[in-house]
């Protein structure tokens, strides 16, 4: 016998509570299956923008020396992993290294969990682009 089944609680309360507690496991349910179609929708909508922009199937090595071949003047390449990424401003590098009288356009191709391994391929596929300009390179090896 069940707390809710006790002979000495009136049949009105005992069926008020199994009500509440139906209605409370529905509205669970409800709630999971709104996360569920809301995490849906979103990843569906994240693909279709990577697949319209051309950037689902494409290596981020490859994305990334592409987009630093847009610039022509640059002549010294940041390389390494994050730390490179977050910690290296080619502008203002490039104002220091201005105000001491170097012509410096510098470009971060830093890479968030690049190995070695990727940072030489990132710089194989920018040298292949851009054979002419980069005179320095600073590698942080990781």
């Amino acid at each position: 016998m069940t707390p809710l089944d006790s002979p000495a609680l009136p049949a009105a309360v005992v069926a008020g509570r199994r009500a509440t507690a139906s209605s409370s496991l529905t509205s669970g349910l409800r709630l999971v299956a709104l996360a569920i179609v809301g995490f849906a929708v979103a990843a569906w909508g994240m693909r279709e923008v990577l697949r319209r922009t051309g950037l689902d199937d494409r290596n981020p090595l490859i994305v990334q020396a592409q987009v630093a071949s847009a610039f022509k003047s640059t002549n010294l390449l940041f390389l390494g992993t994050s730390r490179v990424e977050q910690g290296i401003n080619p502008d203002e590098f490039d104002r220091a290294m201005a105000a001491r009288g170097h012509q410096i356009h510098s470009f971060n191709l830093g890479l968030a969990g690049a190995s070695l391994i990727e940072v030489m391929i990132l710089t194989r596929n920018y040298l292949e682009a851009n054979p002419c300009c980069v005179r320095y390179v600073v590698l942080e090896p990781d």
